[in-house]
């Protein structure tokens, strides 16, 4: 068997999950200062993890739902929240997660992309990414992500490690 489909094959079963973790925060009610309708700005993530087969390509997968509902104009954005004391190199990729509880090298070679309601797939970091904008609107959309794999991404052991990254997605009416 050639060194490419065995190291497709390995990817396929080796490295089939990948769980990015998302936590969310809510902001609601911006009070008003004119004494106006006041503004309002709500965003709920529903779920929280999701499992990515990985396969050599461009995996698209869907993710939890989020919904927004505001009357102004709002801000989401996202960022890798470095949890569990992640190397700083690996911010935005998912980043082996062993077995026994530690990081193991520098994570795949590219960074997780992340879309809202139709918006460009944007790559992740350790700091926040703009992901969407808008004013007065309601929508119900799931999150997607997108994520290349290539050749030289590093196969998992099967003993139980996985390809992890935890997401921080927040959203905020704009001042």
């Amino acid at each position: 068997m050639s060194n490419f489909k065995v190291l497709a094959l390995a990817l396929l079963i080796a490295a089939l999950l990948c769980m990015p973790a998302l936590a969310y925060e809510q902001a609601v009610q911006v009070q008003s200062p004119t004494g106006g309708i006041t503004p309002s700005f709500s965003m709920s993530i529903v779920s929280g993890v999701t499992i990515i087969p990985l396969a050599i390509g461009t995996i698209n997968q869907d993710g939890p739902l989020c919904n927004v509902s505001t009357n102004t104009p709002y801000t989401i954005k996202a960022k890798d929240s470095m949890a569990l004391a992640k190397p700083a190199s690996t911010g935005g990729k998912m980043a082996h997660y062993s077995s026994a509880s530690t990081w193991v090298g520098t994570g795949l070679t590219n960074a997780l992309k992340l879309a809202v309601n139709g918006g460009a797939y944007l790559p992740m970091s350790g700091t926040d990414t703009v992901v969407r904008t808008g004013t007065a609107e309601a929508f119900s959309s799931p999150l997607k992500f997108q994520q290349v794999i290539v050749v030289s991404d590093p196969v998992l052991p099967t003993d139980g490690s996985k390809y992890y990254i935890e997401l921080l997605v927040s959203g905020a009416a704009n001042p």
